[in-house]
């Protein structure tokens, strides 16, 4: 009989998945042109966070970059924690960077914030990867900051009409 339990309970906890935190979102950042080196693998790059959203201090983010030209652009530049917040400042040391591709201005710092009471569409679904839709004259659909603090389904149906 004991031979039987072992395996018993090793298959029941494969069956048991994880639930995932719904009470943050990931989005994206961009850095600012601001980068120093504090080794030859670690770089610190600053992120200027808008009105309304925080940062704690030690969270973790990913740096990814943006296409320019080829879809190569788009690969993982390293990852880190935030370790000093000066305002609306808060400084990454990134490091772990095996694509061999350095950190550029205007790059993408992936991190979770938390939740705002917002209607959480197609819209902000873009805005949180830092997605960014004009017209014909190049003039923005959204602001993609403003989205995350006052973002209604009416707004959303209009913008989509």
């Amino acid at each position: 009989m004991k031979k039987w339990i072992f395996p018993l309970l090793f298959f029941l906890s494969a069956k048991c998945p994880a639930q995932t935190d719904t009470s943050k979102w990931l989005r994206a950042f961009p850095v600012t042109d601001y980068m120093v080196d504090l080794n030859d693998s670690v770089k610190v790059v600053q992120v200027e966070m808008p009105e309304g959203d925080v940062l704690k201090d030690k969270q973790l983010g990913l740096v990814r970059g943006v296409y320019t030209g080829s879809q190569a652009d788009t690969v993982q530049k390293g990852y880190g924690r935030c370790n000093l917040i000066k305002g609306a400042y808060y400084y990454f040391s990134i490091g772990h960077n095996t694509s061999g591709e350095a950190i550029r201005e205007g790059d993408l710092l992936y991190t979770f914030v938390d939740k705002t009471n917002i209607y959480f569409g197609q819209v902000p679904k873009l805005a949180a990867h830092f997605i960014e839709l004009q017209d014909v004259y190049e003039k923005p659909f959204y602001n993609r900051y403003k989205v995350f603090l006052e973002w209604t389904a009416s707004d959303e149906k209009a913008l989509l009409d």
